[in-house]
């Protein structure tokens, strides 16, 4: 919905407010040079925002920046709340890490007072630095297209993974059981955990990932997982149930009726939490692949509204 960026005692800070379904967002970003040891300021920052505020809350921090977002429905956060927060926030930064000093982030030589954004993320970067990351990042690029496609070492990892996932899953939906029946929540985590793990295997041991040509295979190995963990709990079921002893023709028989069970309305609402877990692994699998954007955008070319200090606050509040 918008977004402001503005600088407070040689720290930068972000404030936008987006909508998420019924739900919005705001979100304060603060940025400051890089840190070693970010655990103190991590501490100093979530003490701060918990002493404040009840409703629902993250508090992200890394090296460069940290990243504090809450999420409400109805009780908008006030402006002088948010003022004081940051006020709280500002205080921690300047006890746990230092501000910018006017010099390129990068290169700490060239003097730069202009912000920039890089990947979206406010900073200070000269223009050299800033060419030297964008052929840096159009190299590894190359680099990583070069590099070979180990999809049969990938595909045993991820199929490893999906056996293991297909075998605590039946367990799971066997212990989880109720004369039978399962509860939704049960029915949709299994399959997508699954999903997740295998295509984050996938995606970690394949060398060169290019779903154009792995996604399909990919997919179809996760599918045949979850319906490999239905074998094993139907399989379970059974064995408790009826008391029968345990033969090899037995997991085919309850795969069979498994894919019959396919064409009622639950079976097929089944089918579909699994059709999502499959999708979710090549979307998990993507995320393994490295992430060569370098794009630099001054702040004044940027959609943003920029906010310069006031008598040691941000104009806007």
């Amino acid at each position: 919905m918008g977004t402001i960026v503005g600088e407070r005692s040689g720290f930068v800070i972000g404030i936008s407010l987006c909508n998420a379904g019924n739900h919005k967002i705001l979100t304060i970003l603060l940025r400051y040079p890089a840190i070693s040891d970010i655990s103190a300021l991590r501490n100093a920052l979530k003490k701060n925002f918990r002493s404040m505020f009840s409703f629902a809350k993250r508090v992200t921090v890394k090296n460069t920046h940290a990243e504090i977002r809450w999420t409400y429905s109805v009780r908008k956060p006030g402006l002088d709340d948010i003022a004081a927060l940051i006020d709280q926030f500002v205080q921690a930064l300047t006890m746990n890490a230092r501000p910018f000093d006017g010099r390129c982030e990068d290169c700490g030589n060239v003097r730069t007072s202009e912000l920039t954004l890089f990947n979206d993320i406010p900073g200070y970067h000269c223009s050299a630095c800033q060419q030297r990351t964008i052929s840096d990042r159009q190299q590894q690029s190359v680099e990583y297209g070069g590099k070979s496609m180990d999809f049969i070492w990938g595909f045993f990892w991820a199929a490893m993974t999906g056996i293991g996932c297909a075998l605590v899953t039946g367990l799971g939906e066997y212990l989880f059981d109720e004369h039978g029946k399962l509860a939704w929540q049960v029915l949709i985590a299994f399959p997508v955990l699954t999903g997740m793990f295998v295509g984050f295997a996938f995606g970690k041991r394949v060398g060169r990932l290019d779903l154009r040509t792995q996604g399909v295979a990919l997919f179809v190995l996760v599918l045949a997982c979850n319906w490999l963990g239905e074998v094993c709990y139907g399989t379970l079921y059974l064995l408790r149930t009826y008391h029968i002893g345990f033969t090899a023709q037995l997991p085919a028989v309850v795969f069979r009726n498994l894919m019959r069970y396919r064409s009622t309305p639950d079976g097929a609402i089944i089918q579909a939490v699994q059709l999502l877990g499959a999708f979710v692994s090549v979307g998990f699998a993507r995320l393994q692949r490295p992430n060569f954007r370098a794009e630099f955008v001054s702040l004044s070319e940027a959609k943003l509204r920029a906010v310069a200090p006031s008598a040691g606050a941000l104009s806007i509040l």
